[in-house]
Order: structure tokens, then C-alpha cells, then sequence
């Protein structure tokens, strides 16, 4: 069953927001997320969007592209924008593009491609890495390290 959950998960985007609504000991900072491809075809809707949801926060853009978190992983290759303001759409603009530059330099952006925009954490008590599945057995897990 397990190995079912996990397998349905395309994305970094999609298994934060999956394990946000299933922790009650670690938070996970409010996200949305957007494909790459819709953002390219109607920014300003999107930006609205992330406007609406974040208000007065500061937000970080980052990278959830297709070949960040599978069999070969790019993790840690693209861009993450840092203290970008909610509210300033030239901003959020800027560092979306950033983030899709960033996998442009590598390859055309496709289809499952996405970026994150999720609220800043300015002093967080501590951090983690969130793995799929453990790596010292291969077994399909949530490990939280």
C-alpha cells in the first residue's frame, strides 16, 4: 500500500503539499504550485493567485522540474529565490523566471515541469530533507532527515 501512495507522486510539488496534510509534529510552510508551461501561457493570473494566498508574507520561488526527484535526480541544480515579496508582482515575475532559467540552461521546460511558491521562513527552529524513500534499503518511505 505503501509503495502505492508514493508511486502516485510526480513531483517535489505534489508530495510537500501530500505530506503538509499528513504531519502534525513538523510544519510544513503553506505552497502552492503552478506548472511551468501554464505560467508561461497566463503569468499574471498566477501571480494574482499567489498574491491572494500569501498577503503581506515573504515567499520563496523554487524549483520542482521533472527530473529533480526520480531514478536520476537533479536536485539542488535549479534555482531558488529567497525573500521575495508577495505583494510586488514585479518581484514574484522575476524570480519565477529565475527559477525557469535556471532549468533552461539544461534542457526545454516540459510538461511536468513546475516551480513552488511557498511562504519564507525567516528563523526556522530547524530544517530537514524529506526522502521518498529510505536510503540505505530502497524501500518506498516518508524519511524525514
Amino acid at each position: 500500500m505503501i509503495d502505492h501512495m508514493y508511486r502516485n507522486f510526480s513531483s517535489k510539488a505534489q508530495t510537500l503539499d501530500f505530506v503538509k496534510r499528513k504531519l502534525s509534529i513538523f510544519n510544513v510552510p503553506d505552497l502552492l504550485y503552478f506548472k511551468i508551461l501554464s505560467y508561461k501561457k497566463a503569468p499574471s493570473g498566477i501571480i494574482e493567485e499567489i498574491r491572494d494566498r500569501f498577503k503581506c508574507d515573504k515567499i520563496i520561488i523554487r524549483s520542482s522540474a521533472s527530473d529533480e526527484d526520480g531514478d536520476s535526480t537533479a536536485a539542488g541544480e535549479y534555482d531558488s529565490i529567497l525573500n521575495v515579496s508577495s505583494q510586488d508582482e514585479n518581484e514574484i515575475s522575476a524570480a519565477i523566471q529565475s527559477v525557469i532559467d535556471s532549468i533552461e540552461k539544461k534542457r526545454s521546460c516540459n510538461a511536468k515541469d513546475e516551480f513552488i511558491a511557498q511562504k519564507m521562513i525567516e528563523k526556522p527552529n530547524m530544517s530537514g530533507v524529506l526522502f521518498t524513500y529510505d536510503l540505505n534499503t530502497g524501500a518506498p518511505y516518508y524519511v524525514i532527515n
